[in-house]
């Protein structure tokens, strides 16, 4: 029979222990080799270039930028990962960026930190009577890429919100007209006296009319490039017949005319 001491159970258990330990201490150790291989094995990745992001776009993005007549000035940016080039012949628009004009060159070196450039637009203003359109124009230097294009619209007439404008076909060309109608009594169905809703770009523009029975309570001294509505004093109409007249917006050397009738009383 074979007699086991307590000193050969705890030598035996601290073999064990001692096993264990060492089993769990390479473990740990081989994990850690194994992160540390992925880990290198991620940056080889990212910096082999298999990874790279290549992209120029206008921001914000959208179908376009439109502008009216009496519109000078206004922005666009453009986003890029990648060095470009702009350049312009546009004869009524200038293009710029911190003071100097297109044709622009930008670079941009890898892992630079992006942001958007600023291009700064300088328009004549738009006293063609027709819609004109241009393109912005951006190369990237990266060959799939390509160019990439902003299109600018200008309007031939100034940023008339209401009433609203209304198209209509001239001798083959586009028409752009503003027709207003107000009550006979000279009010709205509130009592309320009728509007005009518009953006102008100058601060030296005026609205004036040409009846005494329809005059605007403001004429000038208007906020540019924010909405403005004006009240109009109108006398009713006692004359037995519809009248008209017209309201006329000047902004920046452009005039856009708004055509009024008012109704005849329907009870005479």
């Amino acid at each position: 029979m074979q007699v086991f001491l307590a000193t050969d159970v705890i030598h035996s258990n601290s073999r064990i222990i001692l096993t264990l330990t060492f089993y769990k201490i390479m473990y740990t150790k081989f994990l850690s080799f194994l992160a540390a291989i992925c880990l290198t094995a991620a940056f080889t990745a990212c910096g082999s270039g298999e990874f790279e992001y290549h992209s120029t776009y206008f921001y914000p993005t959208s179908n376009g930028k439109e502008i009216f007549a009496d519109q000078t000035i206004d922005s666009v940016h453009v986003v890029s990962f990648d060095s470009w080039s702009l350049t312009n012949d546009c004869p009524w628009m200038k293009i710029s960026s911190n003071g100097q004009y297109a044709p622009l060159q930008v670079e941009v070196r890898p892992g630079q930190e992006i942001s958007p450039t600023r291009l700064d637009l300088e328009m004549t203003p738009n006293l063609t009577n027709e819609v004109r359109t241009d393109f912005i124009r951006v190369k990237s230097s990266f060959g799939k890429i390509g160019t990439v294009s902003e299109r600018i619209t200008q309007y031939p007439y100034i940023n008339i919100i209401q009433p609203d404008v209304n198209v209509i076909e001239k001798d083959g060309k586009k028409v752009y007209v503003f027709n207003k109608l107000v009550s006979y009594r000279g009010k709205e169905s509130n009592d309320a006296k009728p509007t005009l809703t518009f953006i102008v770009y100058s601060a030296t523009a005026t609205l004036t009319s040409d009846q005494e029975w329809i005059q605007p309570v403001q004429t000038k001294d208007f906020k540019t490039s924010e909405r403005v509505e004006v009240e109009l004093d109108v006398q009713p109409n006692t004359t037995g017949k519809a009248r008209f007249a017209t309201l006329t917006l000047s902004s920046n050397g452009v005039s856009t005319t708004i055509s009024v009738q008012q109704g005849e009383n329907p009870k005479k």
